[in-house]
């Protein structure tokens, strides 16, 4: 396992993202040699502690959170309606950790949820050899569609809606549900991990999340 100085891997911002978000931007890096497995005896700690961390915690209180309301902010810049798809981050606590739970998976998807909850920032991570070619962040069309995670049949995507797609097609509704095609499975050996924000937080930032998330990725023990 291997934690280097790899070149971020580019991802083009097209114009119609740009004209709703001028000050966009997206961060990447790759973490090589992973290996998948259940989450280690350290990182199930780490966990555990989040989780005791937000015991208590009212949903109410995201409202008063800096990271939350800027994600809802870019959600709406981005023409999605918050309420309705909720934030990565956000979504994650609502739905899990403020339950007193954590949707373990395996330790890879786990290292990604675990950092995004310690620092309120998303962090999509995919298969990077299950993507062909170059990457875009563009805006959903009526006819686009894909096959989400834990799902057999395509999907219509809202129009509108910010994705990833390669050379090839859709792979992600950013923040919001990923393609299995690019999923983290058993045979997955490098990782894609991708972040994203806009004014108000500095890329530098969420770049370090990142450097983190890969970190707990490759942790051994």
């Amino acid at each position: 396992m291997s934690i280097d100085s790899t070149p971020a891997v580019p991802i083009v911002i097209s114009d119609e993202v740009r004209r709703r978000v001028p000050t966009l931007f997206v961060e990447t890096c790759l973490a090589l040699d992973v290996r998948v497995k259940p989450s280690p005896a350290g990182q199930s700690q780490a966990i555990d502690q989040v989780i005791a961390q937000w015991a208590g915690t009212l949903e109410s209180t995201l409202d008063t959170l800096p990271l939350i309301q800027h994600y809802r902010q870019m959600a709406m810049d981005l023409g999605a309606d918050p309420r309705k798809t909720i934030p990565a981050v956000e979504n994650l606590l609502r739905r899990t950790v403020l339950r007193g739970r954590f949707p373990r998976i395996n330790s890879v998807v786990d290292a990604a949820n675990l950092v995004s909850l310690r620092n309120l920032i998303p962090i999509g991570i995919f298969d990077f050899d299950a993507i062909v070619d170059g990457i875009t962040m563009t805006l959903a069309t009526e006819v686009d569609e894909f096959v989400p995670i834990g799902q057999e049949k395509p999907t219509r995507i809202p129009p509108g809606t910010a994705i990833f797609k390669d050379a090839v097609r859709i792979f992600s509704a950013v923040g919001s549900r990923d393609a299995s095609r690019t999923m983290i499975t058993g045979g997955t050996k490098r990782v894609l991990a991708v972040s994203w924000g806009k004014a108000g937080l500095k890329p530098e930032t969420v770049a370090a999340v990142l450097d983190e998330a890969r970190e707990e990725m490759l942790r051994g023990d």
